[in-house]
C-alpha cells in the first residue's frame, strides 16, 4: 500500500508572486474523472499528458493512502464515461521552492480560477516542519471542499 503525504494550499493572484513562479505555457493537461466515490475513499482515472492511471485514494489530511495502477489509452478509454457527471479539467505546472517540487494547477472550465499548490513530502515531520511562503495563500490541506473529488462533485467552494 502506498502512502501520499502532501500539504496544499490556494495560490491566489497576487502582485507579490516572486516573476518567474506563475506558471507559464501550456503546462501538462490533465483530466481526471471518479467511477467510485464514498466516506473512506475514492476510486478515480487520470489521463495527464501521454500516461493514464486508474488511483484509489482512502482517507483526508496530509497522510492518505494511494494506490496507482498504469492504464494504457484504451483502458483509460473504456472506463472514462463511467465517470460521467464527476470530472475536472486543469493544466499542471511544476515549480521549485528551496528543496522541494511544487506542482501547481489551473483548474479549467467550471472550476476557473482556481489555482492550487501541492508539495508532496517523503515523511510527516518534513511536511510538518516546511514553511510555506506568504505569497501561496491559505492553507487548504484539511478543508475537504478542496478535495479534487469534491471540487469535481460540489464545484468551487463558496
Amino acid at each position: 500500500m502506498g502512502w501520499e503525504i502532501e500539504r496544499k494550499w490556494l495560490l491566489p493572484e497576487d502582485a507579490r508572486i516572486p516573476a518567474g513562479f506563475l506558471p507559464d505555457g501550456e503546462g501538462t493537461p490533465i483530466r481526471q474523472g471518479y467511477i467510485l466515490t464514498g466516506p473512506t475513499g475514492s476510486l478515480r482515472v487520470r489521463s495527464m499528458g501521454e500516461s493514464c492511471l486508474l488511483t484509489v485514494k482512502r482517507g483526508q489530511g496530509v497522510v492518505r493512502q494511494e494506490v496507482e495502477i498504469e492504464l494504457d489509452p484504451v483502458q483509460f478509454a473504456s472506463l472514462w464515461p463511467l465517470s460521467e457527471g464527476v470530472r475536472l479539467v486543469k493544466r499542471r505546472f511544476v515549480r521549485h521552492w528551496g528543496e522541494w517540487v511544487c506542482e501547481i494547477d489551473c483548474f479549467d472550465g467550471p472550476l476557473a480560477p482556481l489555482r492550487m499548490i501541492e508539495v508532496e513530502f517523503p515523511d510527516v515531520g518534513s511536511a510538518e516542519r516546511f514553511e510555506a511562503p506568504d505569497f501561496w495563500g491559505a492553507e487548504v490541506t484539511h478543508d475537504p471542499r478542496y478535495l479534487n473529488l469534491n471540487l469535481a462533485m460540489s464545484g468551487l467552494p463558496r
